[in-house]
């Protein structure tokens, strides 16, 4: 079946949508689940017996996130507002972000713990919906502000 768009066509107006999402997007930061180090120090003086262990445990825990440019859409705060591509009701302490590919999969790939948007921090609430245009992919997630 023949396209309505040509290739030149195409490569304008996705061109002109990548420089949109540019233009009106923002950094968020989404934080996976921290990694844990566990480090064993020997203690000569530590003498094992009920309470005490010779070898006592240090965890820590390293930051893992990732920042990524996003286009977020607060929503009415008086009533909540309706998304007309899927038809989905969000209440006021609702957003939505767009995303590109890297930041779908940076989200998906393992334990999400929570997203901070505008120095908010926010809970993921949905898996993503893909919006293509002209082949041009962006992915959109609703988010949900803690409590």
């Amino acid at each position: 079946m023949a396209s309505l768009v040509s290739n030149a066509n195409k490569v304008y107006l996705t061109g002109a949508l990548s420089s949109h999402f540019d233009t009106f997007s923002r950094n968020i930061i989404v934080f996976k689940e921290p990694k844990k180090t566990v480090t064993n120090i020997n203690t000569a003086n530590v003498i094992p017996g009920y309470e005490n262990s010779s070898n006592i445990a240090n965890i820590t825990y390293v930051i893992v996130s990732g920042t990524y440019p996003a286009q977020i859409t607060y929503l009415n705060q008086q009533k909540g507002h309706t998304l007309e591509e899927t038809k989905t009701f969000l209440e006021d302490d609702k957003i939505r972000i767009k995303v590109k590919e890297d930041c779908k999969e940076y989200i998906n790939k393992g334990k999400t713990e929570n997203i901070v948007v505008d120095g908010n921090t926010f809970n993921l609430k949905s898996s993503e919906a893909e919006a293509n245009y002209l082949g041009l992919k962006f992915y959109t997630y609703i988010l949900e502000k803690t409590k």
